[in-house]
C-alpha cells in the first residue's frame, strides 16, 4: 500500500474505507480469479493498516458485470456500490463547477462521486458540504446508508481469502 499512515489516520477519524480494487483497471473483462485477486489484495492491505475489512466495493469506471457483482456478492459479501451524482471531477473543471454540479444533482440517498487526488474536488467541498446541509441533507457512510452498524463499530474476524 503506497500511503498507509493516510488511510490509518481516514480509518482513525471514522471514516469508512471501501475497496476499489488494486491497480484500477476496468474489470468488465476480467475472470472470476483477476477479479478476486483484485479485490484480495485490496482487502488485505486495508486488513493490515486498519484492523478492519472494506465491507463494499465501487469498481473503478463503473465497469463491472451483473455476473461479476453477483459473483463477488456470492464469493466475498462485497456489495457492489455504484454512484448516483458524478460531477466529472476528473475532467477538472474547478472547483465551483464540480460544487455546482453535485448541488444541483444531489438529493437525500444520492451516492455522490468525486475523487480527492483533484485540486478542484478539495476546494469545491466546504461549499458543497455547506450546501447539502443547509438544504437537510444528511452525509453518511456506506454503512449507514445500508443500515449496517458503523464499520468501526463491527467485530470482524478475519478469515483466509478464499482465492
Amino acid at each position: 500500500m503506497t500511503w498507509p499512515d493516510i488511510v490509518k489516520r481516514i480509518a482513525d477519524e471514522g471514516h469508512e474505507i471501501g475497496n476499489h480494487s488494486w491497480s484500477h483497471p476496468n474489470l468488465a473483462g476480467y475472470s472470476n480469479a483477476g477479479v478476486l485477486s483484485q479485490i484480495d489484495r485490496t482487502s488485505d492491505a486495508i486488513f493490515k493498516v486498519t484492523g478492519r475489512p472494506p465491507v463494499t466495493f465501487r469498481p473503478p469506471y463503473g465497469a463491472f458485470t451483473q455476473r461479476q457483482r453477483v459473483m463477488l456478492h456470492n464469493t466475498r459479501k462485497l456489495p457492489t456500490i455504484l454512484w448516483s451524482v458524478d460531477p466529472q471531477d476528473w475532467r477538472r473543471p474547478g472547483a465551483s463547477v464540480v460544487a455546482s454540479r453535485i448541488l444541483s444533482h444531489s438529493r437525500p440517498g444520492a451516492i455522490i462521486l468525486t475523487h480527492d487526488i483533484q485540486h478542484g474536488t478539495v476546494h469545491a467541498m466546504p461549499r458543497t458540504l455547506d450546501g447539502l446541509t443547509a438544504r437537510g441533507i444528511k452525509l453518511g457512510t456506506m454503512s449507514q446508508m445500508m443500515g449496517w452498524p458503523l464499520w468501526q463499530s463491527r467485530n470482524f474476524v478475519r478469515t483466509a481469502s478464499a482465492g
